[in-house]
């Protein structure tokens, strides 16, 4: 069955149901940012925890459709998990370089990378309203990054790698829900534990393993595994049993907003309005497209 089509299930979930979730997504992705800062860990680290403990409650919780997997499967959820693994400590690295709202933009932008690869590789309709997107996002982005204040930085390399990985993460989560039809637990599991490994080998190789020392930065990191991790990120493979994957993913496209009022509200993180202006326009524009 086609990505353009409801799959796996006759009837959609119902509308308090979905509100709910999609309030919890939401508020659970845009916290992201706030709390790998608060957690006061390095970047590999705060990967490293966020997704070991969030492995290890989804597998306490349910572990029983692992014996779904096959040698194809197994092959895909270890590609997506080191995808993943590199997108959160390349991510987690721009946060402390670059001011939130700058990094999340980066890394959400994403679904234009998806709707490049899907008319490049796997020769797609492309309809005008995407060109017209994409083509507007494109400006908006290279103006935005452009008035950066301290300019094009090695953490703005960071955040847009990042987002290159979690566009291969997203590919092959598509890939494995739709047409081995895995469950979402069966999927994220493998594919969080892989992840897991991934940021355990950067933190190695770059010497730089932190356990949190203090009482508020392991509450920080625990959140930071479930909130996030669970009530975003699992929720989010959780809905393409119900929902076509652009419209799930287009969900990520709110968190540069609410992170950046997270940031202003407990981080003092101020942008400029022009630049705050410029970089929902970004926003705005891959949702055009995306949908």
């Amino acid at each position: 069955m086609g990505d353009t089509q409801v799959i796996l299930s006759k009837a959609r979930l119902r509308r308090v149901e979905l509100v709910a979730i999609v309030l919890v997504i939401t508020l659970s992705i845009s916290s992201a940012s706030i709390l790998v800062i608060l957690s006061r860990i390095n970047a590999g680290s705060a990967s490293l925890w966020r997704l070991l403990l969030s492995t290890l409650i989804l597998f306490a919780l349910d572990h029983k459709g692992l014996r779904e997997l096959t040698g194809k499967t197994v092959l895909l959820t270890v590609v997506a998990g080191v995808a993943l693994g590199l997108h959160f400590t390349l991510w987690m690295e721009s946060l402390i370089l670059i001011p939130v709202f700058e990094s999340t933009l980066l890394v959400d932008t994403y679904p234009l990378l998806l709707t490049l690869y899907e008319k490049t590789f796997l020769k797609a309709r492309v309809r005008p309203k995407e060109i017209l997107g994409l083509s507007v996002a494109s400006l908006l982005l290279y103006i935005f990054l452009g008035g950066v204040k301290q300019g094009f930085t090695i953490g703005h390399v960071y955040a847009l790698t990042s987002s290159f990985f979690i566009s291969v993460y997203f590919l092959l989560g598509r890939l494995l829900r739709h047409n081995f039809n895995l469950p979402t637990t069966t999927y994220v599991i493998p594919t969080y534990a892989t992840a897991t490994v991934t940021s355990l080998i950067y933190c190695l190789f770059n010497s730089s393993i932190e356990i949190p020392a203090t009482p508020s930065s392991l509450f920080f990191v625990i959140l930071l595994a479930i909130v996030p991790m669970i009530g975003g990120h699992t929720m989010m493979n959780y809905l393409l049993k119900f929902y076509k994957s652009n419209t799930v993913s287009s969900l990520s496209l709110v968190e540069p907003i609410g992170a950046s009022i997270l940031a202003y509200l407990i981080l003092g993180q101020a942008e400029p309005p022009l630049k705050l202006a410029v970089g929902i326009g970004v926003v705005v524009s891959v949702l055009y497209t995306w949908l």
